[in-house]
């Protein structure tokens, strides 16, 4: 599997793009007759566009700060995946698949120094590792020989209790080096989710060997919900 996506990020002080490479492996494994463990292992580059603006008000003892930054950095990611499941028919048209899988990924990004500003940043690379255990039931609907619908409902809990990345800062004009302003935290939105999908899967050929599978998925934690959205071709030998 080769895949590339370009996420950005917009707020107020600045904003975050990205350009994501990822290559994997996928296998499917039939345990016994009714019991499938899917696993999956892959890797990813990312190329990181980053920019960063500071306005700090005028007060009675200086003038007003207006910075803008722009840097590029980069990163890597590395994740796996085991999942099983028991296909079971509820009836000719409808396949039910209770599930439980574990999932990990660790992701690394380099460090990088801003200049040109009185309140430029030097960033230390950051690092997050997480360990995810995930269960529910995946649902497929034969609507007819080149179509079905397919639905997800999930839960996942991490398992390392970390899941947000960490960071240092300092002043790059700092007369002191080497001493920390501040830490820098992702968000913690939370150690539980909800997986909710809905997609379908259009077969392009009688034998039902390629195929085109869409998407929609919302992943809902305590502070955040995350809307995703796929479409990919699928073709089996």
């Amino acid at each position: 599997m080769f895949n590339y996506s370009a996420p950005k990020l917009y707020q107020a002080t600045g904003r975050a793009e990205a350009n994501d490479y990822e290559i994997g492996l996928y296998n499917l494994t039939k345990l016994t007759g009714t019991v499938d463990l899917r696993s999956y292992f892959g890797c990813s580059h990312q190329d990181y566009d980053l920019r960063r603006h500071v306005y700090i008000p005028a007060g009675s003892r200086y003038e007003a700060v207006y910075d803008s930054y722009r840097n590029k950095t980069r990163g890597n990611m590395v994740a796996m995946s085991f999942e099983m499941l028991r296909p079971m028919d509820y009836n000719e048209r409808v396949t039910i698949s209770p599930l439980a899988a574990l999932d990990y990924e660790h992701v690394w990004q380099k460090g990088y120094a801003e200049s040109g500003g009185l309140t430029a940043l030097r960033y230390d690379d950051a690092d997050l590792e997480r360990l995810t255990f995930r269960f529910g039931v995946n649902t497929k609907v034969f609507m007819n020989k080149r179509f079905d619908m397919l639905a997800r409902l999930q839960y996942a809990t991490l398992l390392n209790r970390i899941g947000y990345p960490h960071s240092g800062s300092h002043f790059v004009n700092a007369t002191v080096d080497g001493v920390p302003t501040a830490d820098i935290c992702g968000s913690r939105v939370g150690h539980d989710r909800l997986i909710i999908g809905v997609g379908g899967e259009y077969y392009l050929n009688s034998k039902r060997s390629s195929s085109v599978h869409f998407g929609y998925d919302a992943d809902i934690w305590k502070r955040m919900t995350m809307h995703t959205g796929n479409i990919n071709f699928t073709h089996r030998w």
